[in-house]
């Protein structure tokens, strides 16, 4: 038997928010989980739109909705982390930065 997901599938896109860099490379400098590496390594941060043509990938940094948590990683935030499957936070996530990039590509046509 499987562990059940335990948080609310909304849970990562009401705390964190996908910020587009504009560009192929990533803005690691700028995301809250740049000293987290072992929470990082559970996230999708490049879209690809098109796997053969290097143009149509963009990145995203992470943030949180919340200011505060932008200086340490918040003690749920960790739990989501530690008792959510790495798959499923990939998922989320990709869902999440692919959505932000073409909202930002959209804005910017």
């Amino acid at each position: 038997m499987s562990k059940q997901y335990k948080y609310p599938k909304n849970w990562f896109k009401h705390n964190l928010i996908a910020v587009p860099t504009g560009f192929a490379g990533g803005n690691c400098s700028a995301c809250i989980f740049r000293n987290a590496e072992k929470y990082c390594n559970k996230l999708v941060c490049s879209c690809f739109f098109d796997p053969n043509d290097s143009l149509n990938m963009e990145s995203v940094y992470w943030r949180s909705r919340d200011t505060y948590a932008n200086i340490a990683l918040w003690p749920e935030l960790r739990n989501f982390f530690e008792t959510t499957p790495k798959q499923k936070i990939r998922e989320i996530s990709n869902s999440v930065a692919t959505k932000a990039v073409l909202e930002a590509r959209q804005k910017n046509k």
